[in-house]
């Protein structure tokens, strides 16, 4: 792994290519990415523009797909990895972590979600979350699987957006049958018990009215613990 020294050796040597590069961004074991011009909500699959509006909310329970200011330009012999910042962390947020693959270009796309149930505000050229520079034992003789971009490719990002919400849906769909399943399934037993303790005790007495009123009020309680899971 690369500490600060090294990076800047890199970035001198033109191997390493950091755009805009901000010396205050380095740490002792990487460089610390800002929040750049534009994202897309996944969760109301819109696009934001974070320059425009000086910075971005981010709701609660939401996931947002954000450019950085930098760009990145990686030499054969490097990879970067991209790590969460402990401090966004401590705020609730959470960036998805990637990497970077060596030969890569462009403008890195990170994944945040604010786990909390609060607004969270990020000011535009705010620090974000921290890439990770490691020194191949050989340098790659692969091609770079993603295009080197030079521009952030807006269309992309609504893609993923609506690839995201496709599996919102099909997720809550999957839930809602499972939840129509289990009421079902409480229902059956809550028959079948019942016939069954009807046709071994005397239909007059007491006890079976007050094992089938326990039983109704279970069932009932049951079910309204499953609606609202």
């Amino acid at each position: 792994m690369l500490s600060e020294v090294d990076i800047l050796a890199r970035l001198e040597d033109g191997d390493l290519k950091i755009v805009p590069f901000e010396k205050s961004c380095l740490t002792g074991v990487g460089y610390d990415l800002r929040l750049g011009d534009y994202g897309y909500s996944l969760k109301t699959n819109k696009k934001i523009e974070i320059s425009k509006d000086r910075g971005i909310r981010i709701g609660p329970q939401e996931t947002v797909v954000v450019t950085t200011l930098e760009e990145i330009s990686m030499p054969k012999y490097l990879s970067g990895t991209v790590h969460s910042q402990v401090k966004r962390m401590h705020m609730g947020l959470q960036a998805v972590s990637t990497t970077a693959d060596p030969d890569w270009v462009g403008t890195p796309l990170i994944h945040i979600t604010n786990n909390l149930k609060k607004q969270i505000w990020l000011l535009h050229r705010e620090t974000l979350c921290t890439i990770c520079f490691h020194e191949l034992k050989s340098p790659s003789k692969m091609t770079c699987v993603e295009p080197h971009r030079k521009q952030i490719d807006l269309n992309l990002l609504e893609s993923i957006a609506q690839q995201y919400s496709e599996n919102q849906k099909y997720s809550l769909k999957n839930k809602l049958l499972s939840k129509r399943f289990l009421v079902i399934y409480a229902i059956l037993i809550n028959i079948i018990f019942f016939i069954v303790v009807k046709n071994i005790m005397d239909p007059t007495n007491d006890l079976l009215t007050i094992i089938i009123s326990i039983m109704t009020l279970g069932s009932i309680f049951l079910i309204e613990i499953i609606k609202n899971d």
